[in-house]
């Protein structure tokens, strides 16, 4: 009798304490006293009381507390402990306004003690009537990651015509979405009362959303299996034996920094045929929601001195890219083997990669069927090596979460090229500063027209859209005109080194660059030639006339052509030189600057100016200078004139030259 006491007053102060509009001074009640509450808010927080302390485990992640709508189907609620006797319970998303809901409590939700309510309670309470209409419906953006789940909203943001912001109830013309092709889907939307129809744009990015700075989750793949297709070496030593050696000292490494890690196998065979075998390997690998799949293998080639490691992503994906180059450089510092460097994965193995939901990469640890490679690859010092280089290259999260993300803005100038960032400034939980990958709704911006374009950008872990504000203000009115002349071009490969690079391919990309940069600080520019595909006939008086008649016709203030310079017979001859033509001094202060700063960054041999009665410098209108960048003909220079690094420099240093002489 004792005990059924106890438990009934648990149930009627339960009852008593329902919501806050229940008189204080009531003593006792049953669920029949409860009555319906009306004119509720739509962001009602509904609190709950208790008796005795409660166990929160017929609480947290069941239905034993749950709101339903006028249909039946459960509301979307967040739960909250205000203490161990008291429950704050509030809709995720508003109510609608004129709906009537009812809040459940079953008679399953028990006391730390165990003990139960004698029955479930119901309370119904209908929501206010807004007299408000609605005004606008902002069209919606939402970006995913590649394979992302994501449920169309079932309600959205309306501005009324008081101004307020109300949640509204949405049903949408396609329920189908699927975000493992990358590319822009278009949802229409209607919501009762508004006669316009909602728009929502969703963005699948190519990338995988995986942060390689925050990884949690790894599956590890050991290829092969005794029942599948096995390489055997030449003293007998079996990849699978190999592979899953190496798998599992990777999995105890990356445990021991946090990760949780999953196999797609720990033991010698497999459940599986090998016709199936990719398609069980990523389901394992999707299953477990892994981030990074690394697969384990062993190499083999017909001939048997082939040696060395390499590591494979797949060719769309960038973050496979930087982790198979992080990788392979770490393993190839821990074993010190033949560099093969990371590659784009082949056909055979693209299906592989595609097919997993993260960033994947495959791990060719050395060739089995070289003889000394299997004797290392079956070493188990060996193999710690090769785990350890891997581990180094995947880094655990730190736990931490992202709490902010500030809006960015860019200023680009009409017509220059503008590149979206790939990462933002971020703060985290401690208040630490990091920087987080970042996809945008577009690939590319186009700066050909001036205004302002917001675009929207997503981080993941993050759960607002960040917005960049570009502004492409108007190219500014350019003073001057520079007529860039690369010098030879298609038919004329000009001077051509000893290790086989050509003055006509060098001097091209030297002046693309010098252009780009007088463009960018506001010069007007016209070229020659932009390509090998030369606008005049395999002529060479023609030619040149109709270098001078391009720069003319364009009414240029200055004409440069870029030169790299040759000797026969003198492989050890160098320096920089500027001609300039004779019988004209209008061309000296072009070419005294030119020289001056070439000299100046290039560190090379100055063999000053030289006047010269050339074609170009000679019969131009505008006062012109020919620049001979270094010596072709000498191996050492050749090397460095057909890097893009020295191209740039010579760029540069001629770019300044012509400036200093605009002022």
């Amino acid at each position: 009798m004792r005990t059924w006491r106890k438990f009934l007053a648990y149930t009627i102060i339960f009852i008593l304490f329902i919501g806050v509009d229940i008189p204080p001074n009531v003593f006792a009640a049953t669920s029949l006293n409860i009555t319906d509450k009306v004119n509720v808010d739509v962001n009602k927080i509904w609190t709950v009381k208790f008796n005795n302390e409660l166990d929160k485990s017929t609480i947290d992640g069941s239905d034993n507390i749950l709101i339903l709508d006028d249909k039946g189907s459960k509301v979307n609620i967040k739960i909250e402990y205000q203490d161990n006797k008291t429950l704050l319970i509030s809709p995720v998303n508003n109510y609608e306004y004129g709906k009537i809901y009812t809040l459940v409590v079953k008679d399953t939700v028990k006391s730390k003690s165990g003990k139960g309510m004698k029955e479930t309670i119901q309370m119904k309470f209908t929501t206010k009537t807004s007299n408000a209409t609605i005004k606008t419906i902002e069209d919606i953006t939402q970006i995913l990651y590649k394979s992302e789940k994501y449920s169309l909203p079932s309600v959205v943001k309306a501005i009324m015509n008081d101004n307020t912001e109300q949640n509204v109830s949405v049903k949408w013309d396609n329920t189908y979405i699927d975000t493992s092709k990358p590319g822009t889907y278009y949802y229409k939307g209607t919501v009762s009362g508004y006669d316009k129809l909602v728009n929502l744009k969703i963005v699948v990015s190519t990338s995988s959303g995986v942060d390689l700075s925050r990884i949690t989750k790894v599956c590890i793949d050991a290829a092969s299996a005794s029942n599948l297709q096995v390489l055997t070496g030449p003293t007998g030593v079996k990849d699978k034996d190999v592979n899953l050696g190496i798998a599992s000292k990777l999995g105890k490494l990356l445990e021991n920094k946090g990760i949780k890690v999953t196999y797609t196998r720990q033991s010698d065979s497999v459940p599986w045929s090998q016709s199936e075998d990719v398609l069980n390997r990523d389901k394992i690998a999707n299953d477990s929601q892994s981030e990074v799949l690394v697969s384990i293998r062993s190499n083999y080639y017909s001939s048997l001195t082939a040696e060395g490691m390499e590591t494979y992503y797949l060719g769309t994906d960038s973050k496979g890219s930087t982790l198979a180059q992080q990788v392979q450089k770490n393993i190839i510092s821990k074993t010190n083997a033949k560099d093969r460097g990371a590659k784009e994965v082949g056909e055979s193995h693209i299906k592989f990669l595609q097919e997993f939901n993260g960033v994947g990469i495959l791990v060719y640890g050395g060739f089995i069927s070289n003889t000394n490679e299997e004797k290392l690859l079956n070493d188990s010092l060996y193999q710690d090596k090769i785990a350890q280089g891997i581990a180094d290259s995947i880094n655990a999260s730190s736990g931490n979460t992202i709490t902010s993300v500030k809006d960015i803005s860019a200023n680009v100038i009409e017509g220059n090229s503008y590149s979206l960032p790939t990462k933002v400034t971020a703060i985290d939980d401690k208040n630490n500063s990091l920087q987080a990958d970042v996809i945008w709704e577009v690939n590319s911006v186009d700066t050909s027209k001036v205004g302002t374009y917001v675009i929207k950008g997503r981080v993941n872990g993050y759960s607002k859209l960040i917005t960049l504000t570009l502004t492409v203000s108007p190219k500014p009115t350019a003073k001057y005109k520079i007529c860039i002349d690369p010098g030879h071009g298609g038919y004329d490969s000009g001077a051509i080194g000893p290790g086989g690079t050509k003055e006509k391919d060098v001097v091209l990309q030297v002046s693309l660059k010098l252009g780009q940069i007088l463009v960018n600080n506001g010069i007007d520019v016209v070229y020659t030639r932009t390509s090998d595909n030369v606008p005049w006939p395999a002529n060479k008086s023609e030619e040149l006339k109709m270098r001078c008649d391009i720069s003319d016709k364009a009414k240029a203030n200055y004409f440069v052509s870029v030169h790299a310079n040759s000797v026969d017979g003198s492989p050890s001859t160098s320096g920089i030189e500027t001609l300039y033509g004779d019988n004209r001094t209008d061309g000296i202060p072009l070419a005294t600057n030119i020289q001056n700063e070439m000299v100046a960054t290039m560190g090379g041999k100055d063999r000053g100016l030289k006047e010269r009665a050339v074609y170009v410098v000679k019969w131009t209108d505008a006062p012109s200078a020919l620049v001979e960048l270094e010596f072709l003909s000498n191996p050492d220079k050749e090397k460095l004139l057909k890097t893009p690094e020295y191209q740039q420099k010579c760029a540069e240093a001629i770019a300044r030259g012509i400036m200093k002489t605009l002022k």
